[in-house]
């Protein structure tokens, strides 16, 4: 703060003022390292401080621009914020275009680099379109080291300065890239190399004026500054769990689990077969914590190296199903209407009950090793194992068959068994189950049935199933979904902790284009790591940023700085929006007669992707007054007018119609008539319910027609509402803040 302070800069920066910080502060003396320095300590050599700078000092930055005539400025004003992580340059700041840039090309003050005890030297500008990359003095310490430029200036200040030897480069670069935040935490230094820093070029996308707060452009890792800032919770390797201060209770996690492998007779130990190749093997650590974020227990996993692992040898098939979020959802929803009581069970080593087909042999666990050559032989599934999540399943669904449950076909991980008027419902995600039943004894009677076959853990009430946030009022009839704790653990990752909040996901004045300049490997990487992540959010428990996050991902492998800029104000968005969620009413009000049968909505935005002109198509479905599934999607033809758009997207709300039918039919709830399906536009209504070919849709896809055969067969049925009453309208633009509010209220989302 003080740093920012010190020279008015605005409250943004204090990414760049924190890792300029901690770049000084491990090149200054420590109580914990009398008469050194951390980076001492490491590299066995005093640091050099010929090059460092007062944060926010004034400098000129050579301009690169192209198209300069002779007499323009050829340096512009900005202010210093430190040096590069990736590369031997500057960082800098522009204040007249709020970026934050990397260059070597940097005098500071009046053109003079002015180190106290040290004579000054110039930077002379380069050629333009040279890399920019800085080349700091060597590790000299003594007068008689200083290198032979800082000579010739002390003895003739006046002189032209020559730039910095490569010799003084190759010192820079072999100290490498330190991992700050471990020495920041006092953990083991880990070394990066530097990676070759890649020029970013400025292209055409997402062509607006971005707001002043997030336009600072990402040229370097600012995911490097969201982790040096935010560092996970959990051990990423033995050593650092060794480290650690809370190491006692990983070890002894570790002895539980080890104890609990050998008493179950996951291996033997033998000496391994000459024609064998044992894999390999590693301790995983997490930390697991309640729906309030505390921590509740250390989890140590010995996970196999599967990847070692050789096709039609050690394995042979694969394939594993989870459940469907929508089941999920479905479910949730279904006992909320009925008043279930909703419960979760957790398989403890789930895994670990998967008997092994074939001979695999691994190498002895780390630190649990008797010291000779021998290996463990196999003989259940461990996790990591290719066909470890195949077997598992094939082992559940035996014991959920001798349990008298029936396994859905629209969803294989989910079961259902029905005792006269009693009912139970079980959705299964690995090792995490949801059961549903009348009655908390009934519930309880299903985990004793399990308790025989497995050992369970009964977590009680439903608070969290897949990381999301279950909070449920029974006496109001009301059910919430939520993942707030999953949006802060994403704004820390990504430093937007302190973001502020904006009202809509997308800027809806905003076009987006392909990015068509040089592709940046670090801002691809950061782009790819920010939509991956706001991606769960979507598909868990947020439709109102299911559109934004389909647009962001169309730019996944060229992002642009726009691009980025664009994600990052989707977590702004989250970050004002964190606790908002989606809420289950008992007695919601629908249009269906039946509380148990869903209705839909569907939309689309003709030629809505300036690139190619594809429609984007929206689909929701409610179940007790909120979202039970939802999808925003780029189609894959053109449509040659608005009426075909809505049409083909109508077709594909069919498809989720009978999917949603065949689910509902199969937990014991069939529908009592068609599935109302609301759709805005009256020519793709009428072309729907039409029965004979026409001349406006002659060209259309057959399967696109499938809507046709639903409509016929009294499974759907097609109706009109006006376009501010389509709430599929919020999955296929990006909408003004009046309207996208809204949407997403009537969609039943709620703080």
């Amino acid at each position: 703060r003080a740093m920012l302070f010190a020279h008015d800069l605005p409250t943004f920066l204090w990414p760049e003022a924190v890792s300029c910080m901690i770049y000084l502060a491990i090149r200054s003396p420590t109580r914990a390292l009398p008469n050194q320095t951390p980076v001492e300590a490491f590299w066995g050599r005093k640091p050099n401080a010929a090059h460092l700078q007062e944060f926010g000092a004034d400098c000129w930055v050579l301009r690169q621009d192209t198209a300069l005539h002779k007499l323009a400025r050829k340096s512009r004003p900005c202010k210093f914020m430190g040096f590069s992580e990736e590369s031997r340059a500057y960082r800098y700041y522009n204040p007249e275009t709020r970026q934050v840039l990397t260059s070597r090309n940097v005098i500071f003050g009046k053109g003079q680099v002015s180190v106290e005890g040290e004579p000054s030297v110039n930077t002379p500008p380069v050629a333009e379109g040279e890399q920019a990359i800085m080349q700091p003095p060597p590790d000299a310490t003594t007068p008689e080291e200083a290198p032979t430029e800082l000579k010739a200036a002390k003895s003739s200040p006046s002189q032209i300065p020559v730039r910095a030897s490569e010799r003084h480069a190759k010192r820079f670069a072999a100290e490498g890239h330190l991992d700050f935040r471990a020495i920041h935490e006092g953990r083991n230094y880990k070394y990066r190399p530097i990676k070759n820093p890649s020029n970013t070029a400025r292209a055409p996308g997402w062509e607006h004026v971005v707001p002043d707060t997030t336009n600072i452009a990402v040229e370097d890792s600012d995911e490097d500054y969201a982790l040096l800032v935010n560092p996970s919770d959990d051990p990423q390797s033995l050593a650092e769990a060794q480290s650690r201060h809370d190491w006692p209770d990983w070890k002894a996690a570790m002895d539980c689990e080890i104890s609990q492998l050998r008493r179950l007779g996951t291996y033997d130990i033998t000496p391994c077969p000459p024609d064998r190749r044992p894999i390999g093997c590693k301790w995983v650590f997490r930390l697991k914590r309640d729906s309030d974020g505390r921590i509740i227990k250390h989890k140590a996993r010995l996970v196999a190296q599967g990847f070692s692992q050789i096709p039609g040898v050690d394995y042979i098939e694969t394939f594993a199903p989870v459940a469907r979020l929508e089941s999920l959802r479905t479910l949730l929803a279904l006992g909320t209407i009925l008043n279930l009581d909703i419960q979760v069970v957790d398989i403890v080593g789930a895994y670990l009950n998967g008997r092994l087909r074939e001979e695999i042999y691994m190498r002895q666990p780390p630190m649990y090793e008797d010291g000779t050559s021998n290996v463990c032989r196999l003989h259940l599934t461990l996790y990591g194992l290719k066909q470890s999540g195949r077997e598992w399943n094939h082992e559940l669904d035996d014991k959920f068959a001798k349990l008298g449950f029936t396994r859905l076909v629209s969803d294989l991980c989910v079961y259902v068994r029905r005792a006269a008027s009693k009912i139970w419902m079980v959705g299964v995600h690995v090792d995490d189950m949801i059961t549903l039943a009348n009655t908390p004894d009934d519930n309880k009677a299903l985990h004793d049935e399990l308790s025989n076959y497995f050992e369970i853990t009964r977590l009680g009430d439903a608070r969290q199933i897949v990381g999301l946030e279950v909070t449920r009022d029974r006496n109001a009839g009301t059910l919430a979904l939520r993942q707030s704790q999953y949006i802060d653990r994403i704004l820390a990752r990504f430093g937007m902790t302190d973001a502020n909040p904006v009202d809509t996901p997308l800027d809806a004045n905003a076009g987006r284009r392909c990015h068509n300049g040089p592709e940046d490997p670090d801002a691809r990487m950061l782009y790819q790591a920010m939509v991956g992540s706001l991606m769960y959010a979507a598909l868990g428990t947020r439709p109102d940023i299911a559109h934004a996050v389909q647009q962001l991902s169309q730019y996944a492998s060229n992002p642009g700085p726009a691009h980025i800029m664009a994600a990052k104000r989707v977590l702004r968005y989250l970050k004002g929006t964190r606790m908002l969620g989606i809420i289950y009413c008992a007695n919601a009000t629908t249009d269906s007669d039946h509380p148990l049968e869903p209705i839909g909505y569907s939309d689309a935005d003709w030629a809505n992707d300036l690139d190619d002109r594809k429609s984007i198509a929206g689909q929701v479905f409610l179940l007790g007054g909120a979202p039970i599934t939802w999808s925003s999607r780029k189609q894959r033809t053109v449509a040659k007018s608005s009426m075909e758009a809505e049409y083909m997207a109508a077709s594909a709300a069919a498809s989720e119609i009978a999917w949603l039918r065949a689910l509902l039919t199969e937990l014991g709830f069939p529908p009592s008539g068609p599935t109302p399906l609301y759709v805005d536009n009256q020519s793709a209504i009428a072309s729907a319910n039409a029965q004979t070919s026409h001349a406006r849709t002659k060209h259309i896809d057959i399967h696109y027609h499938f809507i046709r055969e639903r409509i016929a067969s009294n499974e759907v049925v097609v109706n009109h509402c006006p376009s501010e009453d389509n709430l599929a309208d919020a999955l296929t633009k990006a909408l003004p803040r009046p309207r996208h509010q809204a949407l997403t209220t009537r969609m039943g989302m709620r703080p």
